[in-house]
């Protein structure tokens, strides 16, 4: 009896121990089901937030790294999700989409430069990396819209013209911005200024009549703007002059880094002013000042890497090039192979007996449009051309011609008449220095538009 007993008490614990650990369980899900954000028309759940906090604090604890107050944790990583859901929302209004199929060719790249299966490396990330595949996933694809949509943004909103280069070029050449000093001069400016522009830009063939009455048209734009009439709107209005250009954001720069006639014409001017109209080489100006913002001098190693490197000299620098000409027979819906090859044949062994010439040959037989230039290509820079063809003119000396070639266009006959070395060197300084120039910009630029992004949002964080 008092066994019996003990079995049905022992059973009834354990019914309570089941049932408790059910409604643990259950509030467990209901909790880590709540809505812990709400960005525009989507959610963001807690199980979603716990999963990564889970995933950071076993990395942490991983690389002996003390583990931050669980609060602060959670909500720096929910400030992160928010991030990453409006990006998302943003890129995909601008067509920018990052389905499974792009995401999983993206993966399979990954693989490949590892030169692995799939398989093995989902391995390598959940073992060697300590990362669920599932969060490495959620990683892979916002690092794809973060990514496209600031390369989306620099290409609409920062505009790097030919001004800002040779000023730039020059200051380097003169050693006002030598690299000793690099990060010493970064760090004493202590903001970044965002301009706008009006440029009336007069041709020498302009009268006398329509510079006048355009520099008139600019003192009524200035006039205009200092009253606060919007930018963009006086730009629609005066989009018929097609001597007037207006450029919403010219770029976002420390003062010492605009040209100087801008420095000089802005350095008193504060946020929302307008300058006096002034000249330069390029016209008559107006500037405005959109914003100015403390410098951020964060990733000053990459910039000053990159700004190290604009004059110095690289084997990239100096090509060689070689000229070309070629005779074309392209494939038709009635081709005979052999015949055509057997043709080729025929006609480089005229050439080469000199009983023909390959201008004559080439102007006769070839069916590329250089035909009546006598095939001539021109200057070839390796990697330039198809990979068949490359191959044979990378092979070939001034003088020579080559086999018969087979390309995806036909069958051709190549020639190289002369070969150069061509120094590039101002051409890459030109576009270092363009690169440099967009690096300087580009993350203030995703900053700036990312904070205006939520303030026109609805962001309800419920933590």
């Amino acid at each position: 009896m008092i066994k019996s007993i003990k079995i049905i008490l022992m059973l009834g614990y354990a019914i309570l121990v089941i049932m408790f650990s059910f409604v643990a369980f259950a509030n467990d899900l209901l909790y880590e089901d709540k809505i812990v954000a709400i960005v525009n028309q989507n959610i963001i759940k807690l199980s979603d937030l716990v999963k990564i906090e889970n995933y950071f604090i076993n990395n942490f604890i991983k690389n002996k790294i003390n583990v931050p107050d669980k609060f602060v944790l959670r909500t720096q990583l929910l400030d992160q999700m928010i991030d990453c859901e409006l990006i998302k929302q943003e890129s995909n209004k601008i067509g920018i989409l990052v389905d499974d199929n792009k995401l999983n060719t993206v993966i399979a790249g990954m693989a490949d430069d590892y030169k692995l299966t799939l398989d093995l490396f989902k391995s390598k990330v959940e073992i060697d990396d300590s990362t669920p595949w599932d969060i490495y996933l959620y990683n892979v694809r916002n690092a794809i819209y973060f990514n496209s949509l600031k390369q989306h943004l620099v290409e609409e909103k920062l505009q790097i013209i030919d001004l800002d280069i040779d000023s730039f070029l020059s200051d380097l050449n003169n050693g006002n911005k030598s690299s000793d000093n690099f990060l010493k001069n970064r760090k004493s400016y202590k903001n970044l200024y965002s301009l706008s522009q009006i440029l009336f830009k007069p041709s020498q063939n302009f009268s006398d009549k329509i510079v006048d009455d355009s520099y008139e048209i600019l003192k009524e734009i200035r006039d205009r703007l200092i009253s606060g009439e919007n930018f963009n709107d006086l730009s629609v209005e005066f989009s018929n002059n097609s001597y007037l250009s207006f450029i919403n954001f010219l770029g976002t720069k420390p003062l010492d880094c605009w040209p100087e006639l801008f420095v000089k014409a802005i350095e008193d001017l504060d946020i929302g002013q307008v300058s006096e109209i002034f000249r330069s080489p390029s016209g008559f100006h107006i500037i405005k000042i959109n914003d100015i913002n403390p410098c951020n001098i964060e990733g000053d190693d990459i910039l000053f890497k990159k700004f190290n490197q604009i004059l110095d000299r690289k084997e990239s620098d100096s090509i060689i090039q070689k000229e070309v000409q070629h005779i074309l027979i392209k494939f038709h819906k009635i081709f005979n192979e052999k015949e055509t090859i057997n043709k080729l044949e025929n006609i480089r062994y005229d050439i080469i007996s000199g009983k023909e010439n390959f201008n004559d040959m080439a102007y006769k037989y070839s069916e590329d449009v250089t035909a009546s230039q006598g095939g001539n290509i021109g200057w070839i820079t390796p990697g330039s051309i198809i990979k068949e063809l490359d191959h044979v003119i990378n092979n070939l000396d001034p003088g020579q011609i080559s086999s018969v070639v087979k390309s995806s266009c036909g069958y051709h006959l190549i020639k190289v008449n002369d070969v150069r070395k061509k120094d590039l060197f101002d051409e890459n300084k030109r576009i270092r220095a363009r690169e440099y120039l967009i690096e300087l910009n580009a993350q203030y630029i995703f900053d700036n538009w990312l904070k205006n992004l939520k303030t026109c949002s609805f962001i309800e964080n419920r933590l």
